[in-house]
């Protein structure tokens, strides 16, 4: 990452921008297709991350972390507005031309994702559940413009 992480504890810890994704149903999928769909989002989010020209987490420190049905990617801040325009909408093209290509019989595919930038005391600190709080009503509803 850019910014090191504080060593004193009354420091405010370095920023990180996070992006969290995880697939809504995905204990539904039946057990035999849950690797493929796995598969298919890290490829997705991989093309996406590139046409984005953002580095692929998984290649800087502690900058990845799966969490089963979707994962926690972290950036620097610097490129944050990077993660809202042009990630987001690119993301979601993706998945419009896989669900035109998806076979009948494949896993549907329905990622959430969230954008958060903030002090992070460390990258396991970001490995808890973001993308959709606890007793958070609001958190269900969609969005409305």
């Amino acid at each position: 990452m850019d910014a090191p992480l504080n060593a004193e504890p009354l420091d405010v810890p370095a920023e990180l921008a996070l992006v969290a994704i995880d697939m809504e149903k995905y204990s539904q999928i039946p057990e035999a297709k849950m690797a493929a769909v796995r598969c298919d989002v890290d490829d997705i989010m991989a093309t996406v991350l590139a046409e984005c020209e953002l580095p692929h987490p998984k290649e800087l420190p502690g900058g990845y972390k799966d969490s089963g049905d979707g994962a926690i990617l972290l950036f620097p801040p610097s490129v944050l507005a990077r993660l809202v325009d042009p990630l987001l909408c690119r993301l979601n093209a993706a998945l419009v031309r896989y669900e035109r290509q998806r076979l009948a019989s494949s896993a549907l595919l329905r990622l959430r994702a969230s954008v958060h930038v903030g002090p992070c005391p460390s990258p396991t600190t970001a490995a808890k559940p973001s993308t959709r709080p606890s007793g958070c009503s609001t958190a269900r509803q969609p969005a409305r413009h």
